[in-house]
């Protein structure tokens, strides 16, 4: 892993993106044996390409360039450290995820595999990228979470979804051809709230009900009140809540939902 850095940047579809906080890769290959007639030796073969896995995260400035690329294909960039760069292709994110506390800043992360080249490079691409999108500033009332209609303050949420991504490959052949997306997707939401319009859910629907839908949205919002993000968890049921009382004698109501979509992008 390395961390951000003013020598650390990442360019994807040609747009450096900004507020990067950490990045990590890791890899792996299958490989068989076959042992040769009267013990002569050992073949060694690989069975897949090379799976290459990278996690980032950064900081929410303002619209989000990871959003506009999900559900994408084949995406291609660089990642650059101080005078070093490795490009990359053939990619797609497999999970994407923001979260917010009272505590911190918001984060957004993304899981991108990438099924084709990760290669080093001496073309350093930072100096004719796309810039990412204006900062922009967000104070607490920026964000808002409305479940069926009714809105409430909250102090933690969470958001993610999963792509289902898989690669066909070429006969005899390690490289990736195409890659295909599988529905559904799984979107998933928790959140901390003060219990005000809400109300505590009988969780026996679930069972006597298959089509026990809630529509969640939740939105970010710039301090001129216009929406930045709008996040949204389709066809979504409860999955857990939890209502604890804290100082003040406020009551506090912690939800989780989960839902699923034939749409892949978030």
């Amino acid at each position: 892993m390395f961390s951000a850095s003013q020598d650390t940047s990442v360019i994807i579809q040609n747009t450096k993106l900004s507020g990067i906080a950490d990045i990590s890769f890791s890899s792996s290959i299958d490989e068989g044996t076959e042992v040769l007639l009267s013990n002569r030796g050992i073949n060694r073969r690989v069975n897949k390409p090379q799976n290459i896995q990278c996690k980032i995260s950064k900081n929410y400035i303002n619209q989000d360039v990871f959003q506009d690329l999900t559900g994408l294909v084949n995406l291609s960039g660089q990642f650059v450290y101080g005078g070093e760069a490795l490009d990359f292709d053939s990619a797609a994110i497999t999970n994407y995820s923001i979260s917010i506390s009272a505590q911190s800043s918001p984060k957004v992360s993304v899981t991108m595999k990438i099924y084709g080249n990760l290669t080093p490079t001496e073309n350093i691409l930072t100096a004719t990228a796309n810039e990412d999108y204006e900062n922009k500033y967000l104070d607490n009332s920026a964000y808002s979470l409305i479940v069926d209609g009714k809105s409430s303050p909250i102090s933690d949420f969470n958001y993610s979804v999963d792509f289902d991504v898989k690669p066909t490959f070429e006969i005899d052949t390690l490289k990736s051809a195409t890659l295909k997306f599988f529905q559904p997707e799984t979107h998933s939401s928790s959140a901390k709230m003060q219990m005000s319009e809400q109300e505590f859910e009988q969780m026996s629907g679930l069972a006597l009900n298959p089509s026990f839908d809630r529509d969640i949205s939740f939105s970010i919002s710039d301090t001129g009140g216009n929406v930045l993000n709008t996040y949204s968890v389709p066809n979504a049921s409860l999955s857990s809540q939890e209502i604890s009382i804290g100082a003040g004698d406020f009551i506090e109501l912690s939800v989780a939902h989960k839902g699923y979509s034939l749409s892949a992008q978030v």
